[in-house]
């Protein structure tokens, strides 16, 4: 049995991040099917005309598999009008997973009748569509989490859920047979999927966690399997590993810090061969870094010994230490807001004040917060965005270093997607607007008529600067960080000047804000906006002059 992955590039999505999705399959169909032949190909590197379609040629799979993850609407069509066209609809089986046919398969089912979209995770449904390929048929209807088109109309069947701590490695030796591995800037490993806060269903309002047989609560992979693709990825001279689960602790400090010391073990083991351990960052809820305790008043809120005996935060800090002694330079912490009626909103579960304890207790340990960050949502109130600038202002948030803690974009929307709840909940509220161009994205009304005018004056103040080529110097500034130090002296101008557009960013927050609670109209915001963007255009030239360009 013949099979070939496909990864799709994100459109705004400019740096190149190894493909993990279709590299996790294959190193699963592999490890279940000695009999399978599973081969790649990345499209952030390889070409539609010049490589992927003769090397189907040569191939001839029995399964074409397209990954289309969110941003990939343009490339996903192109791909597949030239399967169509080609006749590999007749020909392969060809089938799409990920984000796109997972929240917008009519969409695709419309445009591609003989398309088999899989719904959440792929493992079981690829296992399967292999096994009754082998009898000599498919049956969509029997395939878990499939939707498909007969005769006009489409049908979708139920999920079956995957065990992950049964997920092997991933086939990182077939994905670097092709592709090596200098020419990714991100390398992902896998180590849990889900989230605990999910496990009711609702969660952080705008997250839309990939289900798993309608599910996301959080699990875990087995050790030894995360471990030896470390391994792996050490000794083929990857000096930087990203954890790309959602939720890394999830609760279980103990697991966490039992982890850490298999880390120290695959350490000497590297050693021992002359190989450095890579450093490493991953993603965390504020609530898995401390949880405060409420009681007792109001006396030494983040003072860390007034909490250290509560709910497990003793095992937390000893595992984050220990995690940071074996590599952990970074934390994506899930912060997103400064406003008390924000994180309401939000369903977080926290306050203000836990957000801030957090960012104390990782400034102790010495571990750089990447701050996820909403300044705007559509119930936004321009007191709530000057409460967003106080929190950043106090916290700190907004660096003068590569390794500083930081907001991740201090001007971010939130962003309906498809399969969060935020969708109900403003549609519910009469401000839900049209799908996006990207299709699992919806536009949205502000209900308050000053937050409206400001996000339009922020919205042409992001026409001087284009999104992606933030982005590439933002994953810039980033490997910085891991270098730690080692800058030339354009690195460092870089560095220093993307922090003063962060900086004129939150200038603008703050005083479009303030302008609005003064009273002041749409002819004194622009007034704002453009004595800032004066400011701004020479930080810009040097941007570009520097070589930050996108592709």
């Amino acid at each position: 049995m013949r099979i070939h992955l496909v990864n799709l590039q994100a459109e705004s999505y400019p740096v190149k991040t190894t493909p993990l999705a279709i590299i996790t399959l294959g190193g699963f169909l592999k490890s279940n099917n000695p009999d399978v032949s599973v081969t790649y190909s990345d499209l952030q590197h390889s070409d539609l005309h010049n490589d992927l379609l003769p090397t189907l040629e040569a191939e001839r799979p029995d399964i074409i598999g397209i990954s289309a993850q969110y941003g990939t609407v343009t490339q996903a069509e192109l791909v597949l009008n030239h399967l169509q066209t080609e006749g590999w609809f007749d020909r392969s089986c060809v089938v799409a997973g990920n984000v796109l046919p997972t929240y917008a398969y009519s969409w695709l089912l419309e445009k591609y009748a003989g398309l088999l979209c899989c719904i959440g995770k792929g493992e079981v449904f690829l296992l399967r569509l292999i096994s009754q390929l082998a009898k000599g048929g498919v049956e969509p209807g029997r395939l878990p989490g499939c939707a498909w088109c007969s005769d006009g109309t489409i049908s979708v069947s139920d999920a079956s859920r995957f065990e992950l701590e049964l997920l092997p490695p991933a086939d990182w030796a077939g994905l670097f047979a092709r592709y090596a591995p200098d020419r990714y800037d991100e390398i992902w490993v896998e180590a849990s999927r889900g989230c605990p806060h999910k496990r009711g269903g609702v969660g952080c309002t705008y997250c839309a966690i990939m289900p798993d047989a309608g599910a996301r609560d959080w699990r875990p992979r087995d050790h030894a399997a995360i471990l030896t693709e470390l391994s792996v990825l050490a000794r083929s001279g990857i000096s930087h590993i990203r954890f790309a689960d959602e939720e890394w602790m999830a609760d279980q400090p103990d697991r966490a810090l039992a982890f850490s010391k298999d880390l120290r073990d695959l350490e000497r083991d590297l050693a021992s061969d002359g190989v450095p351990m890579p450093t490493f960052d991953l993603a965390m809820r504020v609530d898995d870094v401390i949880r405060r305790n409420r009681r007792g008043g109001s006396a030494d809120l983040l003072a860390l010994g007034a909490h250290l005996e509560h709910k497990n935060n003793r095992t937390r800090i000893d595992a984050l230490a220990s995690l940071r002694e074996c590599g952990l330079s970074q934390i994506y912490l899930g912060v997103e807001s400064g406003s008390a009626g924000q994180l309401r909103r939000y369903y977080k579960g926290v306050r203000p004040e836990d957000n801030e304890f957090a960012l104390n207790v990782l400034n102790d340990l010495d571990i750089q917060a990447a701050c996820g960050w909403i300044m705007f949502d559509p119930m936004m109130t321009p007191a709530e965005v000057q409460e967003n600038v106080a929190f950043i202002r106090r916290n700190d948030l907004l660096p003068a270093c590569p390794t500083d803690s930081f907001v991740t974009y201090p001007l971010s929307r939130m962003r309906p997607l498809e399969g969060s709840p935020s969708v109900n909940i403003l549609r519910d509220r009469g401000l839900l607007g049209q799908r996006t161009a990207n299709v699992v994205e919806y536009e949205a009304r502000y209900e308050n008529n000053e937050i409206r005018e400001i996000v339009g004056q922020v919205e042409r103040w992001e026409q001087g600067i284009p999104r992606p080529v933030l982005y590439a110097l933002k994953n810039r500034i980033a490997r910085m960080a891991w270098l730690e130090g080692s800058l030339a002296e354009g690195d460092k101008i870089l560095a220093d000047h993307y922090f003063a557009l962060k900086k004129l960013d939150l200038d603008l927050a703050d005083q479009l804000s303030r302008a609005v609670l003064d009273g002041l109209d749409g002819n004194g915001l622009d007034g704002v906006r453009l004595r800032l963007e004066a400011e701004r255009s020479s930080l810009v030239d040097v941007v570009h002059e520097l070589g930050i360009t996108v592709g």
